[in-house]
């Protein structure tokens, strides 16, 4: 993972292996040496969600830095209207309350080489036949690799971080999704968008609880969407020790997304914001925030919009160390206010 040349990785077991209810999730050993592996090899890793219906997301595809792939069915159709998410297409959320998956793509079917199905003819082994029709996560999962590989192709300095966050942010909804589901995550991979949108993100750092970064959006034309993504990661200190700050508490930070606006010669004002539903539940945070206004139709004054990051730590996500993010949008950034 050290060499240069790995645009991504791309993985396809899962396990159901806990040897405790703690030991579950974002601290099962799977799951931390997948965030080890992306921090240490600085390559994004698209890990299948496994096909075990819903609910039943487990290690190492719930690991707070992978990109965790569901499956949908593309029912043979070049419209996406008609797509439908697999029901053996394992969702969430995780087993300790986090949103994963982070997005689906198409595996239903596919036309593929087979794996362990070989024979041998003098010196050469085979696969006999030589293409068979399969399907699950594990069929969903290259189309993102692929993708990732893409963007990586025309924007050689993308991280894994801002890799995540523009997946994210240019998934589309899968039917009549709204926000995150458990079996799409936050809609269809749409490739062509998340390389297109490739240079607009900004990254940035919160030093502390309470500090904030701010960024203003161009304009955001009337009749469409302003659609923003927050993602940072937990760091490790080793294969299986999250970083911790001065007082124990391991890493990743809780950070909280807001959308804010105005018109013209107005306050700033709020309009939506993405933040913990229960902070005090007794489950870990998130290390993704999504957050989608529409924009005024045609005619009607226009808002200016800005986007803000803030650190708060909560009673369950108590980190208080520096903690840096990726914000992705699908309009470009202006220079922060």
């Amino acid at each position: 993972f050290s060499d240069h040349y790995t645009s991504c990785v791309k993985r396809t077991f899962t396990t159901g292996c806990y040897s405790s209810y703690s030991d579950t999730a974002a601290n099962h050993i799977t799951s931390q040496t997948t965030v080890w592996i992306i921090q240490a090899g600085g390559a994004p890793l698209a890990q299948a969600a496994g096909n075990s219906g819903i609910e039943q997301l487990r290690a190492p595809a719930v690991a707070y830095n992978g990109v965790a792939v569901g499956n949908y069915a593309h029912n043979n159709t070049p419209t996406r209207s008609d797509d439908s998410i697999v029901a053996g297409s394992s969702g969430g959320p995780t087993f300790d309350g986090r949103t994963k998956p982070d997005l689906c793509a198409p595996g239903a079917q596919y036309i593929s080489p087979p794996s362990g199905i070989l024979t041998t003819h003098f010196c050469w082994t085979i696969p006999t036949p030589l293409f068979a029709r399969v399907g699950g996560t594990s069929i969903a999962t290259p189309h993102v690799a692929g993708t990732i590989a893409l963007m990586k192709e025309s924007r050689p300095s993308l991280v894994p971080r801002q890799v995540h966050a523009l997946l994210i942010n240019s998934a589309e909804p899968l039917g009549s999704q709204v926000g995150w589901e458990g079996q799409p995550g936050w809609g269809q991979l749409n490739a062509y968008n998340a390389v297109r949108w490739r240079n607009r993100i900004v990254d940035g750092t919160v030093a502390d609880p309470n500090d904030s970064k701010t960024y203003q959006l161009s304009i955001v034309s009337a009749g469409e969407q302003a659609v923003v993504t927050l993602t940072w990661q937990r760091e490790m200190d080793s294969e299986t020790d999250p970083s911790e700050d001065g007082i124990g508490n391991p890493s990743p930070a809780s950070l909280d997304l807001f959308l804010e606006g105005r018109l013209p010669g107005g306050d700033w004002s709020a309009l939506t914001s993405d933040a913990p539903d229960f902070p005090s539940d007794g489950q870990p945070e998130d290390n993704v925030r999504k957050v989608t206004w529409p924009q005024n139709p045609q005619g009607q004054p226009q808002y200016e919009c800005r986007v803000r990051a803030e650190h708060n730590p909560t009673a369950d996500t108590p980190y208080e160390a520096s903690q840096s993010f990726t914000i992705a949008s699908r309009h470009a950034f202006s220079q922060s206010p």
